[in-house]
């Protein structure tokens, strides 16, 4: 047995060596705190750690500054991963964007924006060169005709004509050439920033509905309709031209040198030829194949349309059958997509050409064994048809 005096000792060192783990824990304790409010320590292994200690009983987490960092951390790896998987896509790039970076995402967009306004500007600068040509030449044709009433030389003014006929012939197809290649570029600018924008706006929309009209947007595109669209709202446009006289567009009196014809039915030539030239005969393959358009392909090449009633019927043949395959195309992604590209076709300065009025609004149907009608939604819902 223990003198009281040991007994007393043994108690006091028993008591010091106590509170001094009991100093270390609290102090290991507190590291481990910290090192989970800092978020240097994960939540789950700091909590662990406490438990082992003696302070599992401790609510503990990262702070609202730790929490910040990790979260901004998690956002820019997400961002990194998803920029390398666009692989240079502008579309892929401003989706992700979006969703972490939303302040690059706005300025991608008016980067895009500003891409499609100088292709734009670039097509019709085009536009104003083949003009110009088409007046010089028409003035120098002027000239010539003055020249040879007042006496000139007629040898000289004939070769002067053909040579400033070649010139002129030469300078215009130079022109088209170039002129074609920006209106492919303004057109692939256009359907991008349109892609740019509905991809975007992913967050607020279903995506479904995104993804489907983004695949709308690449089908037309791929189909050449908006350009076809384009190009009849240019013809149409000059049919209505009260100055234009159609019977010098098409027939006998379309062989009348352009010289000779008003401005305004040479851009009318202009925009017809267009519909003939790219339209029809360069993307007729891409665009739209059936026995209508053939007929009226052939009709044009043959002169068929000579009056105004005839150019203006072939026009609206042609406009019925685009629209029915544009409809044909939309009618594949359902109503919602088609609603989401219309609203979104606007908002970048472009016309709808349909709308999903009176359009299903389903994109796949199928009947069942008992002769029910199933319509699967664009989201993948499927919903019993009611006709």
């Amino acid at each position: 047995m223990l003198s009281p005096a040991v007994s007393q000792d043994v108690s006091q060192l028993e008591a010091r060596d106590a509170s001094t783990a009991n100093a270390r824990f609290q102090m290991a304790a507190q590291q481990i705190i910290k090192g989970i409010e800092t978020g240097a320590i994960a939540p789950d292994q700091g909590k662990a750690a406490l438990q082992k200690i003696g302070f599992g009983d401790l609510e503990v987490g990262p702070s609202p500054e730790a929490q910040a960092r990790q979260a901004a951390v998690e956002r820019e790896q997400g961002w990194m991963k998803a920029a390398q998987e666009a692989g240079g896509d502008p579309v892929k790039l401003a989706s992700a964007a979006a969703v972490y970076r939303p302040e690059l995402a706005v300025s991608l967009f008016n980067q895009q924006e500003a891409r499609a306004a100088r292709a734009t500007e670039a097509q019709r600068n085009f536009e104003l060169r083949q003009s110009k040509q088409e007046d010089d030449f028409n003035a120098k044709m002027r000239q010539l005709d003055i020249a040879e009433q007042q006496g000139g030389d007629k040898n000289e003014i004939a070769r002067l004509r053909a040579e400033a006929d070649s010139r002129h012939k030469t300078l215009l197809a130079q022109i088209a050439r170039e002129g074609n290649q920006a209106r492919i570029l303004a057109e692939q600018n256009k359907a991008t920033l349109l892609q740019m924008r509905m991809a975007t706006q992913g967050a607020a929309a279903n995506q479904q509905t995104v993804r489907r009209a983004g695949q709308l947007v690449g089908a037309l595109e791929k189909a050449g309709l908006p350009s076809i669209s384009a190009s009849l709202d240019s013809v149409e446009a000059a049919l209505q031209d009260p100055k234009v006289d159609v019977e010098k567009l098409t027939g006998p009196k379309s062989m009348l040198p352009d010289w000779a014809v008003s401005k305004e039915d040479r851009a009318a030539r202009q925009a017809l030829q267009q519909v003939f030239n790219i339209v029809l005969k360069e993307r007729s393959g891409a665009a739209v194949t059936n026995q209508e358009l053939e007929r009226l392909k052939k009709e044009f090449g043959q002169g068929a349309f000579k009056t105004k009633d005839q150019i203006e019927g072939a026009i609206t043949r042609l406009r019925e059958v685009v629209t029915k395959h544009y409809k044909g195309i939309a009618a594949g992604f359902g109503t919602d997509a088609l609603d989401f590209y219309n609203q979104n076709l606007e908002a970048i300065g472009g016309k709808p050409l349909i709308t999903s009025g009176g359009a299903s609004k389903y994109v796949e149907k199928r009947k069942t064994p008992d002769g029910r009608t199933l319509g699967r939604l664009s989201d993948g819902t499927i919903e019993e048809v009611i006709e």
